[in-house]
């Protein structure tokens, strides 16, 4: 369902703002907004000034932080698998101490990423200078040389693979002497001499060819000379490098008080932002904002610490602009993140989770269909929620994978199957024994029946979004609206079930069918201006039947899908006893159930998570569902690498 909101507005006095700021923070249930929402603003706009807020500063030190952390995770000891995040204590967050001890500790890492880049770059360009030297390795003279008394020197490479024969000639032309020092895929290089006096003829004879020059400035030694020297030269920046990454991997031991400081900063921020929202004067400030109905008793209690005046005002629930928050029971609590995937509910309207979740459940199992693997999944989701940090809306997704796996667990019973056939095959081929595992459902001798189940639970779930369709009218005030939208057809249905059945059942659903065709041809077409078009609008709405069966022939999917998971899983057994009762025969086997059956596992739990789904969005949702709502989005404690640890517990 979708919680009740009220509007909350609080005036209190400013030397109380920072405190009752974080406790409100703390909470987490209460969505501030700018004041001039209240009705009685204009009475009070001259009285009061917007809060300012200038987050700069902080938001400067939050990116020193993160490129702090994003650096150290390099050299952090890799947490497990199932590694929990720091916990520290919400007063802590705001420690001067802790503080400091991140902003130096931010300073070292700076620094020593400068040093290592700096390092890196020039190992680089000295890597990239042995690369253009190498070609000359040969050429037994310092690579400065440029010229002597009576001739001139170029360093010349002749791009790819260009026919040397024709440059030698045509240098040798102009009266010079091209010399090959190497040559590779990148081009040939050449020494070119040339008499002073020819030297202008020589190099408009090289111009003809796709040359270039090599920068030999500033090198004093031959080739192989200057390469020694940039090894050696590497080598100790290779050695510096080193030690300033041994560095770092001592500074990432602490990487936690840098964590803490860039969750810290985030809160500041968030507290800087939310007192812009603010009115304030001289000594007062005034707070308001959005407030579950629930959270009331809790928020007045905490209020009334304070000398301050606060007001709650009831609103229209269907009021566009108020935001939508989720509030199920616990047993529904986890498929609100199926809702919250696709959209929130308009206020107002219906949220679609509690009516959702119990055809979610049977269409998941009966696509997975496996006990073996649906204990598989139960077990996963246990451990990520016992061991892990996943957040809100985690916990919600993994509660919820958690149950599809009870539900696999039970379909997989009734069908008859824990890793596909996995324990017959095993029994007749390692130790000669019949082992039959009963069976309610076997999709893959009995596809009709299976299909038939599938399409009859279909066709209940697109009729029970029909009916919340009809009480959303109601509910509206237009239930001659539900009677001409859903009852015709929910008459029409009922006929045509009972006309199936034959005889005098037959008889009367014959009649019934026929009353709500009538029904839909009468009223289909009320919109309509003219008569004609009432007329033929009520008569092509007949045509809609056509819709209604291709939805349920949509739910066949469930068959696929099981089968799917089952006829995977076979013929991985099959493969897994082929050589036999023999050593290679349980290599075979263990390996087809770590590797096979995981790929089957995944794959399938990725398809029934998918189609289950898209059976609610399309089928399901697309007969009463009004989404575009606004999320709800508390004041609260919000942190990235850390979890606050807080008095107020969290509300699963």
């Amino acid at each position: 369902m979708i919680a009740v909101m009220e509007k909350l507005a609080v005036y209190g006095l400013s030397g109380d703002k920072d405190r009752m700021m974080r406790g409100l923070m703390e909470k987490g249930c209460v969505q501030l907004v700018s004041p001039e929402t209240l009705e009685d603003y204009s009475e009070i706009s001259e009285l009061v000034e917007r809060g300012e807020h200038d987050a700069y500063a902080l938001e400067q030190r939050l990116s020193r932080f993160g490129g702090a952390v994003t650096a150290l995770s390099k050299y952090e000891k890799k947490p497990g698998l199932f590694a929990r995040k720091p916990r520290v204590q919400l007063e802590e967050y705001s420690s001067g101490d802790a503080m400091e001890k991140a902003a130096a500790l931010c300073v070292r890492v700076e620094a020593g990423m400068r040093e290592l880049s700096e390092m890196k770059a020039a190992a680089a360009a000295d890597r990239a200078q042995i690369d253009a030297l190498t070609p000359w390795k040969g050429l037994d003279m310092p690579l400065n040389v440029d010229s002597t008394q009576r001739a001139d020197i170029t360093y010349a490479i002749l791009a790819g693979r260009e026919p040397t024969e024709g440059f030698e000639q045509a240098i040798q032309e102009a009266g010079g002497a091209a010399i090959k020092v190497s040559g590779d895929e990148a081009g040939t290089y050449y020494m070119v001499l040339s008499c002073k006096p020819d030297t202008e003829a020589v190099q408009a004879a090289m111009r003809g060819f796709p040359y270039s020059r090599a920068a030999m400035s500033g090198l004093r030694f031959t080739a192989a000379e200057n390469i020694a020297n940039l090894e050696r030269e590497i080598k100790d920046f290779d050695y510096a490098i080193g030690m300033v990454e041994e560095s770092l991997a001592e500074h990432a031991k602490n990487i936690d008080v840098l964590k803490q400081g860039y969750d810290a900063t985030s809160l500041e921020i968030d507290c800087e932002k939310a007192g812009g929202k603010l009115m304030n004067t001289d000594r007062s400030f005034i707070l308001t904002g959005w407030l579950p109905e629930k959270e009331l008793p809790g928020v007045e209690k905490y209020l009334s610490e304070f000398s301050c005046y606060y007001v709650t005002t009831k609103v229209d629930q269907t009021d566009p602009d108020m935001p939508v928050l989720l509030d199920n029971p616990k047993w529904a609590r986890p498929f609100e993140a199926l809702t919250e995937m696709y959209s929130l509910p308009l206020p107002g309207s219906i949220d679609p989770g509690p009516f959702m979740a119990p055809f979610y459940l049977i269409f998941f199992g009966m696509m997975f269909s496996d006990a073996g693997y649906g204990l598989l999944l139960l077990i996963i989701c246990l451990l990520l929620l016992k061991k892990t940090d996943l957040g809100k809306s985690g916990k919600k997704f993994v509660r919820m994978l958690a149950a599809c796996g009870g539900s696999t667990i039970v379909f997989g019973i009734l069908y008859g199957s824990f890793f596909g056939d996995l324990i017959e095959v095993v029994a007749k081929n390692f130790f000669g024994a019949t082992v039959v595992l009963p069976k309610l459902l076997d999709p893959l001798n009995q596809p009709m029946t299976v299909l038939i189940v599938s399409m009859a639970i279909g066709f209940v779930h697109i009729v029970f979004g029909m009916g919340l369709s009809a009480y959303l009218m109601i509910k509206r005030g237009h239930p001659w609206d539900a009677l001409f939208d859903v009852g015709f057809w929910y008459l029409v249905f009922a006929g045509l079930l009972m006309l199936i059945a034959g005889g005098t059942v037959g008889e009367v659903g014959k009649w019934l069918a026929i009353a709500g065709a009538v029904g839909l041809v009468c009223t289909q077409g009320r919109a309509k201006p003219t008569i004609i078009g009432k007329i033929t609008g009520g008569v092509l709405s007949l045509y809609d039947v056509t819709g209604y069966l291709s939805d349920v022939l949509s739910y066949s999917r469930i068959l696929a899908l099981g089968l799917a998971t089952a006829v995977i899983a076979s013929v991985l057994n099959i493969i897994g006893t082929m050589p036999g009762p023999n050593l290679l025969g349980f290599i075979m086997l263990v390996l087809m159930i770590l590797i096979g059956h995981t790929f089957n596992f995944a794959i399938n739990a990725l398809g029934s998570y998918v189609h289950a789904a898209r059976l609610q969005y399309v089928e399901f949702f697309g007969k009463f569902f009004e989404g575009g709502g606004k999320p709800f989005v508390p004041f609260a404690v919000n942190t990235k690498y850390t979890v606050a640890e807080t008095a107020c517990e969290e509300k699963e």
